[in-house]
């Protein structure tokens, strides 16, 4: 299920795309949402750009969500955004596997608006201009390794949109760089942004809620249970600037 529900942003800069009401009893299972590097990659018309996911195994996906960046809270035409998930097993590049199956898509639609936005907070608490666009009620199953694609299309005059980038990986993993392609039948090329810093979407994905550790360890002799989180650092990979 998906709904768009427009929003004016009073202080910041940022378009936000969302998981609708992700409710409390979903878990995190990949989460970059504390501190906001206050850059994005901005799109451009028929190119893709996308962030590869690491998770600690395959999952089966109900719910996920990234901020985009408007410089201001208009558009002048409607603007398309296809947002994909693609597995990572394809020709590598630079070594590593480019992305391939299709496991996702979706299109959602920006109509300019007929009325101002309303302020909404993004991730890290400040203001921006944007719309929240809402999916949820997923079973997707995706494998550790994946990757979240986005092409925009309808830009036009002074329209423009980047994904916000943060550098707070708490959950999973993901490497300090990003896919692109040109066209749909270009070839993948892995790239960073000139400036320094990782260049990881704002995201988080949820999956359905696991038992809580006290109800998954009953069995242990002694009753003994514990309970542990993983936090990898992010992963950094050479790629061309």
């Amino acid at each position: 299920m998906k709904t768009i529900i427009s929003k004016t942003l009073t202080a910041g800069v940022s378009l936000f795309l969302a998981v609708n009401h992700v409710v409390k009893a979903d878990t995190l299972v990949y989460d970059n949402s504390t501190v906001n590097t206050l850059r994005s990659l901005n799109l451009a018309n028929g190119y893709t750009v996308g962030n590869e996911i690491l998770l600690t195994g395959s999952a089966t996906i109900t719910s996920f969500e990234f901020e985009l960046y408007n410089p201001t809270n208009l558009l002048t035409g409607t603007v398309s955004m296809n947002v994909s998930i693609y597995s990572n097993a394809g020709a590598l590049v630079g070594g590593f596997p480019s992305p391939s199956a299709s496991l996702f898509n979706d299109t959602f639609t920006f109509a300019p608006p007929s009325v101002a936005y309303q302020p909404y907070a993004p991730y890290d608490g400040t203001g921006g201009y944007g719309l929240r666009v809402i999916e949820s009620g997923l079973t997707l199953s995706v494998p550790s390794d994946f990757t979240l694609a986005i092409t925009i299309s309808g830009l036009s005059g002074p329209d423009s949109l980047g994904l916000e980038l943060y550098n707070s990986v708490t959950t999973g993993n993901s490497y300090n760089d990003y896919w692109f392609k040109a066209s749909p039948v270009s070839s993948w090329q892995l790239l960073q942004t000139p400036s320094s810093g990782p260049n990881n979407f704002g995201a988080r994905f949820y999956i359905a809620d696991v038992p809580e550790p006290s109800t998954i360890c009953l069995g242990l002799v002694g009753g003994l249970c514990l309970a542990f989180g993983l936090r990898q650092r992010r992963i950094v990979r050479t790629v061309k600037e």
